[in-house]
């Protein structure tokens, strides 16, 4: 099962991850890019030695994928100043949370950000072989990484223009859903890129349930910021 190695992408994950006890909301934004860059980056150091090419792609790219997500975030509170405010707005309620339950969710999302990128640990822990699959989900992450990265773009973009104004011109002709879209797509490649068949299936389900359900909210709390 390799516990051994687990436990040390859960103790990166966790420290990474933990500058949500910051802002909680950091847990689920900046602290995950963090979390994906840095487990990408064990991975090589754990397995450097015997990765093969298909391997070291799959953990550039969960490092490519978490310094972009995080360095966005980080540099849009820094430069937008009505982002600030609508974040402290959207966090008011956290001056009243206890501890306890910010502790609760670090453990949570820790053990998540490693489930989420177990795949590619499996394969390296059972000395997989290069095979096409495993290239066709790095293919996958890749362009959803590009996609995400061409969505927060042209969100700034229309941002700038006008702050008040909901991101209607997405890239794939919906409403501030390309940036989830190119979420769904890296975990699909990174699906596509496990060890087991079973387990492939599952991260699949979870992982476009979950993004779905983000869609899904995020699309109300818009409608209810903007009427």
């Amino acid at each position: 099962m390799g516990w051994e190695y687990l436990w040390i992408l859960l103790i990166v994950s966790a420290v990474l991850c933990a500058v949500g006890f910051y802002k909680y909301v950091y847990f689920l934004s900046i602290g995950y890019g963090f979390a994906v860059a840095g487990i990408g980056a064990a991975l090589m150091i754990l397995f450097g030695g015997q990765m093969r090419a298909v391997g070291f792609a799959q953990c550039i790219l969960f490092i490519l994928y978490g310094a972009r997500l995080s360095g966005f975030l980080l540099a849009r509170e820094i430069r937008s100043a009505g982002y600030r405010k609508t974040l402290t707005e959207a966090t008011a309620q956290e001056k009243g949370m206890p501890f306890f339950v910010k502790a609760v969710i670090w453990v949570f999302v820790s053990i998540l950000y490693v489930a989420q990128t177990s795949p590619v640990f499996f394969r390296q822990y059972n000395g997989a072989q290069d095979a096409i699959l495993p290239w066709i989900g790095a293919a996958i992450c890749a362009c959803a990484i590009a996609v995400e990265a061409a969505a927060d773009a042209q969100k700034s973009a229309q941002k700038a223009k006008n702050p008040n104004m909901l991101d209607a011109r997405d890239l794939d002709g919906g409403r501030g859903c390309s940036g989830q879209a190119g979420k769904k797509d890296s975990s699909e490649g990174i699906a596509k890129r496990g060890a087991v068949a079973s387990f492939e299936r599952l991260d699949h389900i979870l992982a476009v349930g979950t993004i779905l359900r983000g869609i899904n909210t995020l699309d109300a709390r818009l409608f209810n910021f903007y009427h």
